[in-house]
């Protein structure tokens, strides 16, 4: 008897590691998403910028 407890101990404190590890490997990724995002974010800002800033130049110089 002494010995199933300390088998389901055992079991159950793996169990546990296994789903703290696997918490900490799925946060992780997230944190890699989020810094993907935010790059990609970045370069589309960057686009409309590049794309805004002439158009409405045109724009004002058309209006004068």
């Amino acid at each position: 008897m002494p010995q199933m407890k300390r088998e389901l101990r055992e079991m159950m404190n793996e169990a546990q590691q296994a789903s703290t590890r696997a918490l900490a490997d799925m946060d992780t990724r997230v944190s890699a998403i989020k810094q993907r995002m935010n790059g990609m974010e970045d370069m589309l800002d960057a686009k409309v910028n590049t794309v805004r800033t002439p158009a409405l130049y045109s724009l004002v110089v058309s209006m004068l």
